[in-house]
């Protein structure tokens, strides 16, 4: 069984062709509707700074951080003297 036209492309080329293009517009479409999220930063030096506001509330909770360290060093050393009383004269 001859074919008229050897260089016409087959139904099987045909079929996969329009395969092709089917999954490139999914793809297409996919990319499309994909939501733009912020940049995802990996390292400190690719961070932005913060706004003046987003550094006075980190400044602000590192001072609370250290007060609180503060305190329980204080009170530990309170603590440690109170238990030593037992020993005094």
């Amino acid at each position: 069984m001859s074919r008229a036209n050897p260089e016409a492309p087959s139904v099987q080329d045909e079929l996969a062709a329009t395969k092709l293009a089917i999954e490139k517009a999914r793809l297409a479409k996919l990319e499309g509707e994909k939501p733009q999220s912020e940049p995802q930063y990996t390292r400190y030096e690719d961070m932005p700074p913060p706004s003046p506001e987003e550094r006075a509330r980190m400044e602000a909770e590192m001072l609370a951080i250290f007060d609180r360290i503060k305190a329980e060093e204080e009170a530990a050393k309170k603590a440690w003297y109170l238990s030593m009383t037992q020993y005094a004269p």
